[in-house]
């Protein structure tokens, strides 16, 4: 029994993973399209009403405007910043490599921005943005966000390239089978990295995310979801410190919950398998991805101790991993006992 689980993880993995391949390269998802598509995009959404009325209606629902007031409006990224690691943020835009015009430029938290020489690196300063705006920054205030979002900064902040751990971790959620008529609850969304593209597959209103980062989740509403067309399929978003899935999702509506690098420490234990008992259904599925020892010690038995105080055992029954990710991570898998 135990040499055939193995096997048929591997395979699932294999399978999926040209599954989603494919998905991703049929799909306009923003990691596939041209800079000038992208800022084209952004001007488009800069003069929609509905999408200024779908942000401010997301923002609210997620917790992220208190007492009429947008969190962080003027607080930037720091490396002080919980749940982020924060390397600095690239010049706009890049496209999987692709030199363009926008890779010479290097931006300020204020907008404004100069002109890098190869060879000098400082070519020129140029002026504050009121007097001479980029089509980026103009593009960033008729969103109304910061040039930050555009410049796509959030996609520092997680480790590892943007794409490559967007599609390592979209084929370990494939891993469970999920359809497109099922729901998904991603623990840890951030950005919502694995959640544009589980989005684009999933059918409307299946795709729910939490976060503690206030910045990562105004990313993902006020960018992500807009630039990648994905406002229609109305994911349901929500700022939390303590795990409260049952917050936005319904008793036992939950196909799938996944979290993928997110709990760390014994304590995220108990309210997150409290609020997955709450939210999963009775045949759903839990996945996952501890970071390959980088935590705190024993976390996998504590995991599996708390796994078991709320109802939860191993789906394949195995000691140790289900899967290994590619970077190290331990995958494991859980359904109710």
């Amino acid at each position: 029994m135990m040499n055939k689980v193995i096997p048929f993880i591997v395979y699932f993995h294999q399978s999926w993973a040209l599954r989603w391949s494919n998905l991703a390269v049929s799909q306009t998802l923003p990691h596939l399209m041209t800079p000038d598509q992208l800022l084209k995009q952004a001007e488009s959404l800069g003069k929609d009403a509905n999408y200024h009325a779908w942000v401010d209606a997301a923002l609210s629902s997620a917790d992220l405007i208190q007492n009429g007031k947008l969190l962080n409006k003027e607080k930037w990224y720091g490396a002080s910043a919980p749940g982020n690691y924060y390397s600095g943020c690239p010049g706009f835009p890049r496209n999987r490599g692709e030199r363009n015009f926008y890779d010479s430029i290097s931006f300020r938290s204020d907008g404004s921005w100069r002109k890098i020489d190869e060879s000098t690196q400082l070519l020129a300063e140029e002026q504050e943005e009121e007097a001479d705006p980029t089509p980026w920054v103009a593009a960033a205030k008729e969103m109304k966000i910061p040039i930050e979002f555009l410049k796509r900064c959030h996609h520092t902040f997680y480790g590892l390239k943007w794409v490559d751990r967007q599609e390592e971790w979209m084929n370990t959620a494939m891993m469970t089978n999920i359809q497109p008529n099922q729901t998904f609850f991603d623990v840890g969304c951030g950005s919502m990295r694995l959640g544009i593209p589980m989005t684009e597959y999933l059918k409307e209103g299946n795709y729910y995310g939490l976060d503690a980062e206030t910045i990562s989740l105004r990313a993902a509403i006020q960018y992500e979801v807009p630039i990648a067309g994905l406002i229609k399929k109305k994911p349901r978003l929500l700022k939390t410190f303590e795990f409260k899935m049952s917050k936005i999702a319904p008793e036992k509506s939950i196909d799938v919950i996944a979290a993928f690098v997110v709990l760390k420490k014994t304590k995220y234990f108990e309210p997150f398998f409290s609020e997955a008992a709450k939210v999963l259904k009775q045949d759903g599925q839990i996945v996952i991805a501890l970071d390959g020892g980088k935590e705190e010690p024993n976390i996998p038995q504590h995991m599996h101790s708390f796994a078991s105080k709320h109802g939860f055992i191993r789906k394949f029954k195995k000691n140790g991993w289900d899967s290994k990710g590619k970077t190290g991570e331990d995958i494991y898998f859980f359904v109710r006992s």
